[in-house]
């Protein structure tokens, strides 16, 4: 449960900006600091990355395998979205993998409210915003404009 206290701290960072604005957070995270947040968190995984697709032809299948899904799943999940959520097109038939044994849902089980796991997540929030910053920082560079030019992304800092 600690994700649900990170989550209720950016809430009130995110209700604190809309009262005061985002000039506070700008002073307080300069543009050295969010930038090498983004690039942490962007790099931090990429020696795994590379770890596991090199070894063996199967690996190198596997692993070319998975960027064109994400790129196949990038460039057509709008239209499940826009078709299979909406009546706006024939929606795409799941009937046959969600017929198919090997596909199930998992055990849920209820939250358990731990103290200790919520204090050491919570401050998690405080690195989102600084990654939040950093992104529509970078973006406005190539763009030109300062704000997100996605409604749902970091909209409550912008207003």
């Amino acid at each position: 449960m600690g994700g649900v206290a990170a989550g209720a701290v950016y809430a009130v960072i995110g209700l604190i900006v809309m009262k005061t604005g985002h000039g506070w957070i700008e002073t307080r995270m300069p543009p050295v600091l969010t930038g090498a947040i983004v690039t942490k968190i962007g790099l931090n995984p990429a020696p795994v990355a590379e770890q596991q697709v090199s070894g063996s032809q199967f690996n190198v299948f596997f692993g070319l395998l998975t960027v064109a899904l994400v790129a196949f799943s990038a460039a057509y999940l709008h239209y499940f979205l826009a078709c299979n959520l909406s009546t706006l097109g024939k929606p795409i038939d799941f009937s046959k993998i969600s017929g198919a044994e090997w596909l199930g849902s998992p055990q849920f089980t209820p939250p358990a409210f731990e103290l200790n796991a919520m204090l050491l997540v919570a401050p998690v929030a405080i690195i989102l915003v600084a990654e939040n910053l950093g992104h529509v920082r970078a973006i406005s560079a190539m763009t030109g404009r300062w704000q997100p030019s996605s409604p749902w992304c970091c909209s409550t800092f912008w207003r």
